[in-house]
């Protein structure tokens, strides 16, 4: 009886990107706007992402709050306060603060899929208010790694 020796080897993949980027200006935009974060990964395997996001979401103002969503793209990655641009991906995570806690620690993740190796993406975060206030995003870990 005979059998094939035939040795599989795992992918090799890229470290994961951690970072942990300074906090960002607030906004009272209530409509999504870019938080700067200019985070940059580049696929050289797999073409797929995991992107995971803990961060403290506040607003200034009680019984109202404040909505994150991951964000990428290719090109300049966009500046503080810039309209929304890039693919947003993963839910939006929302936090209404409440008397006395105007923030909570929150996470956000998300898979993306289909990108191209070897090609440049910044990574960030947009975010908005619910009605009124100023939400901020604060304490930021933000790993991305290949899948």
């Amino acid at each position: 009886m005979s059998f094939d020796q035939t040795v599989l080897s795992p992918r090799t993949l890229p470290k994961p990107s951690v970072n942990a980027p300074g906090n960002p200006a607030a906004t009272a935009s209530a409509v999504f706007v870019m938080m700067g974060l200019a985070i940059l990964f580049t696929p050289r395997t797999t073409g797929r992402l995991r992107i995971a996001v803990q961060c403290t979401l506040g607003n200034t103002t009680t019984a109202d709050g404040a909505t994150l969503q991951i964000s990428y793209g290719t090109g300049a990655a966009p500046a503080n306060g810039a309209a929304v641009t890039g693919t947003q991906t993963g839910q939006p995570v929302t936090y209404t603060s409440l008397t006395g806690v105007l923030a909570i620690p929150v996470f956000a993740a998300a898979i993306v899929i289909g990108l191209i190796v070897n090609t440049q993406y910044w990574i960030d975060i947009a975010l908005k208010v619910v009605t009124g206030g100023s939400a901020s995003i604060t304490v930021l870990n933000i790993i991305v790694e290949e899948v």
